[in-house]
């Protein structure tokens, strides 16, 4: 899956990372990306996720919320 269009915001001290997938989309084996005209190809999906400072590095689980 590659993910595209990330930016980061701060909402009352906490951040959190936005980004957008476009998972039927598809990649030859280097990586070039075969276009097609299909409503699934032009599918786009926005996660998120917050940011937290852990034993001094930036990490996060996009799935902490689904839990």
């Amino acid at each position: 899956m590659v993910w595209l269009h990330a930016d980061v915001f701060v909402v009352d001290g906490r951040a959190f990372i936005v980004y957008f997938t476009h998972p039927g989309r598809v990649y030859d084996d280097k990586g070039v990306e075969k276009h097609e005209d299909t409503l699934e190809y032009r599918r786009s999906s926005l996660q998120a996720a917050e940011l937290k400072l852990v034993d001094g590095k930036i990490v996060c689980d996009r799935d902490e919320y689904a839990k």
